[in-house]
């Protein structure tokens, strides 16, 4: 019990330390007048998820602390506390794209239903229900990913079961497009009347297991 209380301290610790990091970074952007929605929108981030994490709704472990940095395009391990710091002008120049939008930079409106899909047991709440308001994307968001603004769209989720990836209140996009299974990826399913988001594996014999 005492090395579990010890290590439990400890990732606490990491994850305040990053989470300082991240206050510390959004306040340098604001002072160079980049704010953190300018931010969300250029590299495709929902502003609620970097809110979660700056107010500790959400958990700052490793992977979100990676992917956070691949995100912001950062220098890998930038929020471990042992990292040595760049200033946010260095940060600025190193920066493989520009932090602040500009013009020509397409914003495409996606559809943002008023469905919940449950990360639990399911959800009987589906239907296509009406639209509650377009959000905008940059049209790089879609080029990195590899997806077609037309065939996505945007619901909520309810339920922490797959926390820290997807949190309770979460806006998530789903491509309709994508109908065939990858191992080990996160889909929404509908199963046995139940709407909810699941991990799939493929098994032998062609047996899919729901995680």
């Amino acid at each position: 019990a005492g090395n579990y209380k010890l290590e439990s301290a400890m990732s606490d610790s990491i994850q305040e330390q990053r989470r300082l990091k991240l206050v510390e970074l959004l306040s340098n952007y604001k002072d160079k007048g980049v704010t953190v929605a300018a931010l969300a929108r250029k590299y495709g981030i929902d502003t609620s998820h970097i809110s979660q994490l700056k107010n500790k709704n959400r958990g700052f472990g490793e992977d979100a602390a990676r992917n956070l940095e691949i995100a912001l395009n950062l220098p890998k391990f930038y929020f471990e506390p042992s990292y040595q710091d760049l200033g946010i002008d260095d940060i600025l120049n190193n920066a493989p794209k520009p932090l602040v939008a500009s013009d020509d930079n397409k914003r495409i409106p996606i559809d943002l239903y008023d469905v919940k899909v449950c990360c639990g047991n399911g959800s009987q709440t589906f239907g296509f229900e009406p639209v509650k308001r377009p959000l905008f994307f940059n049209e790089s968001f879609f080029v990195k990913k590899r997806r077609k603004p037309s065939h996505c769209i945007l619901v909520y989720a309810i339920n922490d079961s797959m926390s820290p990836y997807i949190c309770d209140g979460d806006v998530v996009m789903i491509d309709r497009s994508v109908v065939e299974p990858r191992d080990g990826e996160v889909y929404a399913v509908w199963f046995e009347g139940e709407l909810m988001f699941k991990r799939i594996f493929k098994e032998t014999g062609g047996v899919l297991r729901l995680s």
